[in-house]
């Protein structure tokens, strides 16, 4: 990256220095040195990275192991063995490119879905390090998208709107991308968590649909399992406490709590629809809790 200063005539400092005793100039000269070996190390730039950056790639593949997108994603080192410095540079440049193309998204209806598309296909997750800047930090999601909805006419309010749309998007399309992994899978040891991974993903008709936080599913079962009684318990009253557990957490269907959204808005719907059943995403929170717990749900 190339500041403004970089750019500056030598005739400029030389003038500045003038003003300086020799004295002041070596001090000055050591300081910079100084400053120079200590802003190349590349673990100040490590910190920068991990500071600003949560996603390290554009797709998540599935996983039989873990969830996807605690383990996965996880950023452990730079891509291509590059320094952190190189890596920050890089996904700073991607950035710049993401805003580009929101900004147009915003302001240009021509290429609107074919901008989006590209935001999509080319960025993915990465994509989410820079929208997610504009999103409120309030907790209550489905109201704040119902707002900005009926209210986006400030600048501040359409950049909310769209990035929350947009984080919605790619998120379906990574969804989709993993359902389709998995239908080629042969066996799926853990069926639960892969389930869950990919439906709270491709659903997100909740505006934060990917960070719904399967860590947060994680920190749950392992409550469950700290818990002394839990192991005392016979199988149907553990099953029992995993679904007492879900309620208390608000995983429920959508007519009873803002936190959870059924099939019905789901385009899976049209393959059950008619059919009574319990919502397939409810059944793979149980699944995923219950491989938490350490049973086997299927």
């Amino acid at each position: 990256m190339i500041s403004a200063i970089e750019t500056l005539p030598p005739e400029i400092f030389r003038s500045i220095i003038a003003y300086l005793s020799p004295e002041d100039t070596s001090a000055l000269a050591q300081t910079c040195h100084r400053m120079y070996i200590i802003t190349h190390d590349d673990k100040i730039w490590q910190q920068y990275f991990l500071k600003r950056y949560t996603y390290r790639l554009s797709f998540p593949h599935y996983s039989n192991g873990e969830y996807l997108l605690s383990s996965a994603l996880k950023i452990t080192e730079p891509v291509d063995n590059c320094t952190w410095q190189e890596y920050f540079v890089e996904r700073s440049l991607q950035d710049k490119h993401i805003r580009s193309l929101l900004n147009e998204i915003i302001t240009n209806r021509t290429n609107r879905i074919s901008n989006a598309d590209l935001l999509s296909s080319k960025y993915g997750l990465l994509a989410f390090d820079v929208l997610k800047n504009y999103f409120s930090p309030t907790t209550d999601l489905f109201k704040q998208l119902g707002i900005l909805i009926t209210t986006a006419t400030s600048p501040n309010l359409t950049r909310e709107y769209y990035s929350l749309n947009l984080a919605r998007f790619i998120s379906r399309n990574i969804g989709l991308i993993l359902l389709n992994e998995i239908k080629t899978q042969i066996e799926i040891p853990t069926e639960g968590k892969a389930l869950i991974n990919v439906l709270f993903i491709i659903q997100c008709f909740h505006p934060h649909g990917i960070f719904l936080s399967l860590n947060r599913l994680h920190s749950i079962g392992q409550r469950l399992i700290n818990d002394r009684l839990f192991s005392s318990l016979t199988l149907h009253e553990k099953c029992q406490l995993i679904i007492t557990t879900m309620k208390k957490e608000n995983f429920l269907p959508a007519s009873a709590s803002n936190e959870y959204y059924d099939l019905e808005n789901s385009f899976l719907f049209s393959t059950f629809n008619g059919k009574p059943t319990i919502p397939i995403t409810l059944v793979s929170i149980f699944c995923a809790l219950a491989d938490e717990c350490g049973l086997v749900a299927r």
